[in-house]
């Protein structure tokens, strides 16, 4: 996927070599315009460039080359942002890393016409969750030439690297490798405030969740309390996975930075080396060397010491999370065992009524052949003798009542038949003697 760029182009373009503020903002033409100063860096001739001082071109625009949207969309035309790759000099490589959305942090050697190395591609990419910065700088050992393309996604962080890079004029101009420590201490106080927010984050679950000493507990307000230990609702729950996923986030930056301050440290060796190899003096005098790499050291140590931090948070969390699931589920028991209790006071009522229909059935089974005898009686459908008529009633009374009794005995004391299942119903009805096995596998062979 090609980089992402707008259709205007808005940059800054800043010359260690000259005096005055250079704080315009440059359109396409403008910017264009300074191809050929760039140009001039590499189209000296060797024995000058040998003899001139370091000059540092800083190029610089907001916005993100792997941007998601036209608001991301770095603020350099296409065509014009291809240009300046060519002119300046940069290797094949800084075009695949700006169209990558992937963390980055590579160094790529040029070679003079001779075969030895005469200069150095470095290219870098911040993970996201540190605000993406886009560094890609050419460097020459000669003269200690540097050209460096600095992009980022957010204005103040650009603003405050753009500064920062003008102050130390002087410093960049001898040794433009610095610009890689500005670019690790800017990012190592961003990801303090991030990580910071994070253990915030870890505590506030803690809090809620109830399982942390109380001099550990955060002080926030009661409303947000309540709400996070409201186990009916899976806010806590939200809170506690989503500070989980950027906890690995920002280890997956800490291992990055750690790899990125080696890079620092390598080039360091390699520059100087090669430098003294073309029998050139070193970037760096004995206290400016020992100062940049102790001060890389430092910064690296940091960055261990937060992965370290990070295992840690991680591990409290999940023990949080655990907790949290432990509570749902001893509430979803209490839940299931009122649910249960219910369900035995609805049963022992559903029993209750069942033996009073049944005292109802047999009070109706007593009286209704009765009920029926002397409804017959009263229709006059028999003439018989007083004498006689009577005892007739009784006796047919009684065996009407006896038969209805016996009735109801009978098929109350019948067992009920289980419903079928028609599976097995079929499987019952299949042939499954060898005769009909034998007869399927000849049926089958003479097909094929």
């Amino acid at each position: 996927m090609p980089p992402q760029c707008s259709e205007t182009t808005l940059a800054q373009f800043w010359d260690s070599s000259l005096a005055h503020d250079q704080d315009e903002v440059l359109d396409t033409k403008s910017l264009e315009a300074k191809f050929s100063t760039i140009s001039e860096i590499w189209f000296s001739s060797a024995d000058d460039a040998t003899k001139a001082d370091g000059r540092f071109i800083l190029i610089s625009s907001f916005g993100n080359t792997a941007g998601f949207g036209h608001t991301d969309a770095l603020r350099i035309r296409p065509k014009t942002l291809e240009n300046l790759l060519e002119v300046s000099q940069l290797s094949t490589y800084a075009k695949r890393m700006l169209e990558s959305r992937s963390l980055h942090s590579s160094r790529h050697l040029h070679y003079d016409s001779e075969g030895k190395p005469d200069g150095l591609t470095i290219l870098v990419r911040c993970p996201p969750s540190l605000k993406t910065i886009v560094l890609a700088m050419r460097l020459r050992f000669a003269d200690r030439a540097c050209v460096c393309l600095l992009f980022a996604d957010d204005a103040s962080v650009l603003h405050t690297l753009r500064n920062t890079c003008i102050q130390q004029r002087s410093l960049l101009s001898r040794n433009p490798l610095l610009i890689l420590t500005i670019v690790y201490e800017e990012r190592k106080e961003h990801y303090h405030h991030w990580r910071m927010n994070l253990i915030s984050r870890v505590r506030e679950a803690e809090t809620a969740s109830g399982m942390i000493p109380a001099t550990w507990a955060v002080n926030f307000s009661s409303e947000r309390l309540s709400k996070l230990r409201d186990l009916d609702e899976p806010n806590l729950l939200n809170h506690m996975y989503a500070a989980h996923a950027k906890l690995y986030i920002t280890k997956e930056s800490a291992q990055w930075a750690i790899r990125y301050g080696e890079l620092c440290l390598e080039l360091v060796k390699l520059v100087e080396r090669y430098r003294k190899e073309r029998g050139h003096p070193a970037f760096f005098t004995t206290p400016q060397r020992t100062d940049f790499e102790e001060s890389v050291q430092f910064t690296m140590g940091r960055w261990e010491q937060s992965l370290d931090l990070i295992d840690h948070m991680v591990q409290r969390l999940q023990a949080q999370i655990n907790v949290v699931h432990s509570l749902i589920t001893q509430r979803d028991s209490k839940v299931s065992r009122q649910i249960a209790e219910d369900s035995k006071s609805i049963a022992l009522l559903a029993a209750q009524d069942s033996r009073t229909m049944k005292t109802i059935a047999i009070v109706t089974l007593l009286f209704l052949p009765a009920t029926l005898t002397t409804g017959i009686w009263s229709a006059s459908i028999f003439q018989l003798p007083e004498t006689v008529s009577w005892k007739v009633f009784v006796s047919t009374t009684i065996g009407a009542t006896l038969v209805s009794f016996a009735i109801w005995f009978i098929t109350d004391r019948r067992p009920l038949n289980p419903p079928t299942n028609p599976v097995d119903e079929w499987s019952k009805r299949q042939p499954t003697s060898p005769k009909f096995y034998r007869s399927v596998q000849n049926s089958f062979v003479s097909r094929w």
